[in-house]
């Protein structure tokens, strides 16, 4: 399960704030912080986590 302070939260979060229809891995990763992802690969066990929970 996801905790408060997660990447997968953070991850979520701005999924639910921005409500995108759709998006790709890479407008996701332009709308989050370089701190928290410095690389795109590191969306990788986030997504993988969020896909896992629907």
């Amino acid at each position: 399960m996801p905790v408060q302070g997660s990447p997968a939260v953070t991850v979520l979060a701005q999924l639910v704030s921005s409500n995108p229809a759709q998006f790709t891995k890479r407008e996701l990763f332009r709308m989050l912080r370089r701190a928290e992802f410095p690389a795109i690969g590191d969306l990788d066990s986030a997504l993988a986590l969020l896909e896992e929970h629907g």
